[in-house]
């Protein structure tokens, strides 16, 4: 049964999203290309850029689908979707710091692995959140208030996150700290999350549906034989234009 919205749930359903947005925008277009010029060099940061992207996608599309089939399933106490949203951002927030100590301490190939396997973590971990808060506004909003709220949805998770990122993070890392930089998404993210903790779930008795092992395998089928389609084309275009 839905309980009865109050007049800020429109924000505690929705600002978990300003937190995904500021830590996907402050990671991929900001640190990530630093780092891995760093490690790895002007002549190599492109293929090497474009290989953490590649494998950090594949997985984010394939554990935010599990994550969401996970959820829909969850009988916790706390709600179907909270318990997913608050480990996803403790467990983002280690990776953080463990990129930034990366940044700080290794360097060469040793650091570009090290950076390789963070981000990987940081796909996973973030994308389990994600899956699982896609499933609030269905699982908590009547259908003649979604509309409403999923504007309010847009307006968190693109321009109000990008706006915050191009005033202050963005010119924390311009101006070479990355700490800095690292401890506003983590401390962003977290008072999202603990936001997002006030909203008002109803716990489920059991399972709607037993877990679908098939539609899992052919998620997992799909996203390897896509991820195999990207590198053949890579492959084709290097024998091509040598």
């Amino acid at each position: 049964m839905q309980k009865p919205l109050r007049w800020y749930d429109s924000l505690t359903i929705n600002i978990y999203f300003f937190g995904l947005t500021l830590r996907a925008q402050t990671l991929t277009p900001l640190i990530l290309p630093l780092l891995v010029q760093q490690f790895v060099g002007e002549a190599s940061k492109g293929a090497s850029y474009g290989n953490i992207r590649l494998y950090s996608l594949m997985i984010a599309v394939l554990v935010q689908a599990l994550a969401g089939m996970l959820s829909d399933r969850s009988t916790s106490r706390w709600g179907k979707r909270r318990p997913f949203m608050l480990a996803s951002s403790l467990l983002e927030a280690l990776v953080f710091i463990a990129i930034g100590i990366i940044a700080a301490r290794m360097e060469g190939m040793a650091g570009y692995n090290a950076l390789f396997a963070a981000v990987i973590a940081s796909m996973v971990f973030s994308n389990i959140g994600q899956g699982a808060a896609q499933g609030l506004i269905p699982d908590l909003v009547p259908p003649d208030k979604q509309g409403r709220f999923a504007g309010i949805k847009a307006l968190l998770e693109l321009p109000l996150p990008l706006i915050f990122m191009a005033f202050f993070v963005s010119r924390m890392i311009a101006a070479g700290n990355l700490w800095g930089a690292i401890l506003t998404v983590i401390i962003t993210l977290l008072v999202c999350t603990a936001l997002a903790m006030l909203v008002r779930e109803t716990p489920q008795e059991k399972a709607p549906y037993p877990l679908d092992w098939n539609a899992i395998a052919r998620l997992v089928a799909m996203t390897a034989a896509f991820t195999l389609v990207i590198l053949l084309a890579g492959w084709g275009v290097q024998q091509l234009i040598p």
